[in-house]
């Protein structure tokens, strides 16, 4: 639990919890991708394996209902 005191740790656990969003389109989120002012943000990436093993970011998603836009609530947004 003393790991979730600190943003780089909790920040993934919480967006999670309140998206839904898998690991990999986490870890693929970019800043450019958050809006501040709707409270929303764009799934269009996602970090992943490559067949030798080693990890990129890819635009390529697991579906296409994948690429979506997920609404924050204020909470969220706040932290």
């Amino acid at each position: 639990m003393a790991n979730l005191k600190s943003k780089n740790h909790a920040l993934p656990i919480i967006l999670a919890l309140a998206t839904g969003m898998r690991r990999g389109e986490i870890l693929g989120l970019r800043w450019s991708k958050i809006g501040f002012e709707n409270k929303a943000l764009s799934v269009t990436h996602q970090v992943k394996k490559d067949e030798n093993g080693v990890w990129h970011l890819s635009p390529q998603l697991k579906t296409a209902p994948s690429y979506r836009t997920i609404k924050l609530d204020e909470d969220t947004i706040d932290i």
